[in-house]
């Protein structure tokens, strides 16, 4: 089990990007540095010792976690140290000096779904809207802590609600950005990016792979049958080779009937042969019309000196050389030498 303190990065509830999210990280520690070392200076000056120098120590963690964080050091001590310390503060802030302090807490809620994920947003602040209605109570007449508690609480469920909101909202927005309306296939905007991290991971015992797929002579099923069928064969086949491969395999559409599936830690031989099973599924499966539906595909594994752009181009040489042999074929590119193309087709 990993007992390693979690950092602010690593908490992300997803509404900002990691980008963004260290931006913000700077953001509050430079302003959080502005009020509270003067405040913790303050404290210390009115002789009340404890509450400067827990505020003093909250600071200290920020910063050291924000800097931790920004610049990808491994050492952590964890979001929850901050946190709690911020909380120790606040509630000892409204102890000492009552209603002048409570002031504090509406923001701090507010930063607190804003930074932390949904479930640690609650449990803080429960604890901080519990905490500060009871350092309250010596301070503040019953009347006002009601309001207060009051006050609290619509903050944290309203913030809570918005930020669920845009958190769905999101999610769905990114899924349509990065998804093909019609099949649900990805689409072009993370191919760079993933056959990137495959290309990096990709080892001789567990290489990357990627197949480009054609599905054979498209054009003349919309001809024959019109744009609908074509878009229910379109659906079929990668229903087909999405329920017909593994979850780590990962299927993009480029663009009309041409996809390609990335394969990972695999071998190209057990690609081969996923392939030709699926080229098999597909060939069989009842469509629209009767549409005969075949495809031709063009194979290639990672090699160590590829760049994404050249692991591209080999695989979208053996998709040509598949349909010079006569389509419905599964063609491999074995090239050991960068600037020799030798191909070999194997009938799917």
């Amino acid at each position: 089990m990993d007992m390693k303190p979690k950092s602010f990065s690593e908490v992300s509830n997803g509404i900002l990007d990691l980008s963004q999210h260290y931006t913000v990280l700077k953001f509050l520690s430079v302003i959080s540095f502005l009020v509270f070392i003067p405040l913790s200076i303050k404290n210390f000056l009115i002789n009340e010792n404890a509450l400067g120098t827990v505020l003093l120590l909250f600071e200290i963690s920020l910063l050291f976690e924000v800097y931790a964080n920004t610049t990808r050091k491994t050492f952590s001590l964890g979001h929850l140290i901050p946190v709690t310390l911020l909380i120790m503060s606040l509630i000892l802030a409204i102890y000492i000096f009552g209603a002048l302090a409570t002031y504090w807490v509406f923001p701090i809620i507010l930063s607190v779904v804003f930074l932390l994920p949904q479930t640690q947003a609650l449990v803080v602040n429960t604890a901080i809207i519990l905490g500060s209605s009871a350092a309250a109570i010596p301070n503040l007449e019953v009347s006002v802590i009601g309001r207060f508690v009051t006050a609290m609480f619509i903050t944290a469920v309203v913030a809570h609600i918005l930020v669920r909101g845009i958190r769905l909202l999101q999610s769905e927005l990114r899924y349509l950005s990065t998804r093909d309306p019609l099949t649900g296939a990805l689409n072009r905007h993370q191919l760079d990016t993933l056959l990137e991290s495959a290309r990096l991971a990709s080892k001789p015992s567990k290489q990357a792979c990627i197949a480009i797929i054609d599905i054979d002579f498209f054009k003349q099923i919309n001809d024959q049958h019109g744009h609908d069928v074509g878009d229910e064969v379109i659906s079929a086949v990668v229903q087909t080779i999405t329920h017909n491969t593994e979850d780590t395999d990962t299927l993009f559409r480029l663009g009309g009937d041409e996809f390609l599936l990335l394969c990972r830690n695999t071998t190209e031989l057990d690609v081969q042969k996923k392939l030709h099973y699926l080229s098999r599924k597909v060939k069989q499966h009842q469509y629209p019309q009767d549409a005969t539906v075949t495809l031709s595909i063009g194979l290639a594994k990672c090699m160590p000196d590829d760049s994404v752009e050249a692991w591209f181009k080999k695989a979208d040489l053996a998709l040509y050389e598949s349909k010079l042999a006569g389509r419905d074929t599964v063609t491999i590119h074995n090239a050991i030498d960068p600037n020799v193309q030798a191909i070999s087709s194997i009938s799917g």
